[in-house]
């Protein structure tokens, strides 16, 4: 039934399975973990949950209308049949500007139709969706089609994987932690250094606080920004970050000391 879905011979000869259902993997379905921001790393190198278009690109939304509480966009026939037959399928969109995403994974109508996907416009930032605004579609298993790519699927406590490399000398890791490293709120004068964060689902360091320092410390394979900080006189100095999904920083300071 699983080879069934998959689009081309190469992806049914070369995807493997991962039994997630054994006692070890039980913090994948504890409360709190969001299988959003969960990352699956090959020797330290972010892999992609399987999705339309593959890699970073994006397709720009052509809008059929905009019905009030939906946005219609047009794809294909073979999308719709494919799509909608998934019960995981998330969107990852933006509205009408190109800072402020949206990830949906509820409410999303198939129109047969006209073949369309309706984004409910109430989950989608500063509605209604523009046409030409970059989106994709991921968390598809019938999408699994490249190398590096997985699918979760956690109503049969299934993960399906297509390595890029041999897996006898590759070093897999899935992010286990769903809460932050720190969560510094209501301070002042406050440093962290020299401390490697490795495989959070959530930002590392979460700081709302005045005159934070963080200095020297790697952050690597998360499914977040490496760090939200709020506050004044803050300095981020000497820190190397790689394979983020969401990215470095995400700030909001009125006065930041030093960035580098």
């Amino acid at each position: 039934a699983v080879l069934s879905i998959l689009k081309t011979d190469e992806a049914k000869a070369n995807i493997l399975c991962l039994d997630l259902s054994k006692p070890e993997y039980e913090f994948l379905f504890n409360e709190g973990y969001n299988s959003f921001l969960q990352t699956l790393s090959s020797d330290g190198d972010i892999q992609t949950i399987a999705r339309w278009p593959n890699y970073d690109e994006y397709e720009r939304v052509d809008i059929i209308e905009d019905e009030g509480d939906y946005s219609v966009i047009a794809i294909t026939e073979e999308q719709v049949a494919a799509w909608s037959a998934s019960p995981t399928l998330s969107w990852l969109g933006y509205g009408q500007f190109d800072w402020s995403e949206s990830r949906i994974s509820h409410d999303i109508i198939f129109d047969t139709e006209r073949n369309a996907i309706c984004i409910p416009n109430n989950q989608v930032s500063y509605t209604p969706v523009n046409n030409g605004m970059p989106f994709y579609v991921y968390n598809l298993l019938c999408e699994l089609d490249e190398p590096g790519e997985y699918y979760r699927d956690d109503a049969n406590k299934l993960l399906y994987y297509w390595p890029k490399k041999d897996l006898a000398s590759t070093k897999l890791t899935l992010s286990a932690n769903p809460g932050y490293g720190f969560n510094i709120e209501n301070a002042e004068y406050i440093a962290i250094k020299g401390v490697t964060f490795e495989n959070y689902c959530k930002t590392p360091v979460y700081v709302e606080a005045n005159h934070f320092s963080l200095l020297g410390c790697t952050i690597s394979c998360c499914g977040d920004y490496a760090v939200h900080a709020y506050g004044n006189y803050n300095t981020f100095d000497g820190n190397t970050m790689f394979d983020l999904a969401q990215g470095g920083f995400d700030l909001v300071s009125g006065d930041l000391a030093a960035i580098e």
